[in-house]
């Protein structure tokens, strides 16, 4: 059974999707790709159509990469092979986008990347009423990758597990953190707290209905006191964060190390995914903040991720729920920085709504959460990061 969000989606073809990132290919699909696009598109435009590079240890080949568009691209922004022979033709990763999907032992999770522009601008119809299309892409996929999988005991933090039943309601109460109205950071801060309170409680050898119930009865104190110290982010929190930052660019792990240090000492250079570079420390002049209109988009997409649970295991260096939402927030701040950084190459001294909607597109094209974009002992480092106070910083 297919568990959909309360969320709309309707691709408008506007080929983002096709060009200025790797395609990764399954055994088989780089051929098929080649025949069913040789009669419909010039000869030049295949000949490096596929690469071969190496991601997670392994080669795999991918479609466009290096910045380029997919060769089955047209100028009306469709896919030739779609428009020739229907959707069933294209790789099973161009068939699946934007949809994730997450197999529970309740249900099938459906999330959205908010890579996709569609998916950030809330287009077209809710989701509830695209059931027999999803289920189709579904049934594709299913037994792939592309499927990813949670079991019947899930990590809560070091030493704790929950069953599922446990660990599916502490993820909606995570979620309803960020449905709830307030600041970003106040949303962040009820979570943040539920989740330390349960986790403590449980140590301390409390059922986990009892442990639930009185974190969500005690957050709004903590939270309040939380907010009333000012931030404070050690330099472990600020590496991991400029780590994060640099794996959204278009380039290599070892890229990402070798260009890290400079950024580290205020110095350096970040790339946009929508073209040209800015000096980091011209980034940093601009005004922290997302605006209301952007800290609701952040909260939509931190809700989102929650209840897709792509946000812990094995898509995010099988991180704990509480590890995984430390990670959500590093990345929320990774965006805001990311929003500034549009801001800076414009000109200006503060954001808009249009540069976070353009950050939030740079940080989940970036696909941060593979093990192979980012350099080793990274997940390992998240769990205890400062990820709140960054993120408060970020914000004001």
């Amino acid at each position: 059974m297919l568990s959909l969000p309360s969320a709309r989606y309707r691709c408008t073809s506007c080929g983002d999707c096709c060009r200025g990132w790797g395609i990764p290919l399954e055994t088989g699909e780089a051929a098929a790709f080649k025949r069913l696009a040789a009669p419909l598109v010039p000869a030049e435009r295949l000949v490096n159509a596929v690469t071969r590079v190496r991601q997670g240890g392994q080669e795999i080949e991918i479609l466009a990469g290096g910045g380029r568009s997919c060769a089955a691209l047209q100028e009306d922004q469709l896919c030739a092979i779609h428009g020739a022979h229907g959707e069933a033709a294209k790789p099973k990763v161009c068939r699946v986008f934007p949809l994730t999907f997450t197999a529970t032992p309740t249900a099938v999770r459906v999330g959205l990347s908010y890579a996709c522009p569609a998916v950030i601008d809330a287009e077209g119809s809710p989701l509830t009423e695209q059931r027999a299309e999803i289920e189709a892409v579904f049934a594709a996929v299913d037994g792939s990758h592309h499927v990813v999988r949670v079991g019947e005991q899930v990590h809560l933090a070091d030493g704790l597990d929950l069953p599922w039943k446990d660990a599916e309601r502490f993820i909606a109460e995570l979620a309803a953190s960020f449905r709830a109205g307030g600041t970003l950071a106040e949303r962040a801060s009820r979570a943040a707290a539920i989740a330390a309170q349960v986790r403590d409680q449980l140590r301390e050898g409390a059922a986990f209905d009892a442990a639930l119930a009185a974190a969500t009865e005690g957050a709004p104190a903590l939270v309040a006191e939380f907010l009333a110290e000012p931030p404070e982010v050690d330099r472990m929190t600020h590496m991991l964060f400029r780590t994060l930052v640099k794996s959204t660019e278009r380039q290599s792990a070892a890229r990402v190390i070798g260009t890290l240090f400079s950024s580290l000492f205020g110095g350096g250079t970040l790339r946009l995914r929508t073209g040209g570079e800015v000096a980091w420390r011209d980034v940093e002049a601009v005004a922290p903040g997302a605006g209301a209109e952007g800290e609701a988009l952040l909260a939509r997409w931190f809700a989102g991720s929650l209840e897709a649970c792509t946000f812990f295991g094995p898509v995010a260096f099988d991180l704990s729920l509480i590890g995984g939402l430390s990670l959500l927030a590093l990345s929320a701040s990774v965006c805001v920085f990311l929003a500034r950084a549009h801001a800076a190459h414009e000109s200006r001294s503060s954001v808009t709504y249009e540069d976070v909607k353009r950050g939030l597109r740079q940080l989940d094209a970036g696909v941060t959460h593979r093990r192979s974009n980012m350099p080793g002992g990274f997940g390992r480092g998240v769990a205890g990061i400062a990820s709140l106070d960054l993120l408060r910083t970020q914000l004001s």
